[in-house]
């Protein structure tokens, strides 16, 4: 898995830079790479996925795919959910699509609610799913773990509809891998 790190860099008087660097075993970083098509006035996070990497904004409103560090990424823009009154929470790419986790941020309500957001080739696909949760990895092709504060359910996404195919108790958390997640709970992995 290719691991980057993105560096926000401010002039007095100018709009931020953003720089990556490619990590490579052992832990050695590339030269910087200046990624111009970053709007300098927002902030990023980066994850690596698989040769390449992802770059969000923290708004949760554009993504970008880069095969290589010095190549031009394929930029998504995203959408929100059905339901307004969710925040976004989680993004994770695998195979092509964009997962987007949205949950509600009220406590009161004792299940909450969330939407999956799967975007390909442009379009958004919202799957609701009737619980709140934190956090989200896609598991496999088409699988997300979703955690929240005291369980891991993972569902298997199939049109707009999610169908629950297990879960997992306990304080757990989630690791993602090239062909899967680890999931750890405090007592055992």
């Amino acid at each position: 898995v290719n691991t980057v790190l993105l560096y926000s860099q401010a002039t007095e008087g100018a709009e931020s830079s953003h720089i990556a660097y490619n990590v490579n075993d052992p832990l050695k970083p590339s030269a910087p790479v200046l990624l111009n098509d970053l709007d300098g006035r927002k902030q990023y996070r980066a994850f690596g996925n698989g040769s390449g990497f992802v770059v969000h904004d923290l708004g949760f409103t554009e993504a970008f795919y880069y095969e290589k560090i010095s190549g031009k990424p394929r930029k998504t823009i995203l959408s929100k959910p059905k339901n307004a009154g969710l925040a976004a929470k989680s993004l994770d790419y695998r195979d092509g699509k964009y997962y987007l986790l949205f949950s509600s941020d009220n406590t009161n309500d004792k299940t909450g609610e969330s939407e999956v957001v799967v975007y390909s080739d442009g379009k958004g696909v919202s799957i609701k799913i009737g619980e709140r949760y934190g956090q989200m990895v896609v598991c496999d092709s088409n699988t997300v773990c979703l955690l929240s504060d005291r369980k891991m359910d993972y569902y298997e996404l199939v049109d707009s509809s999610a169908k629950r195919m297990g879960t997992i108790l306990g304080s757990l958390f989630l690791l993602p891998r090239q062909t899967g997640v680890i999931v750890g709970r405090s007592s055992d992995v």
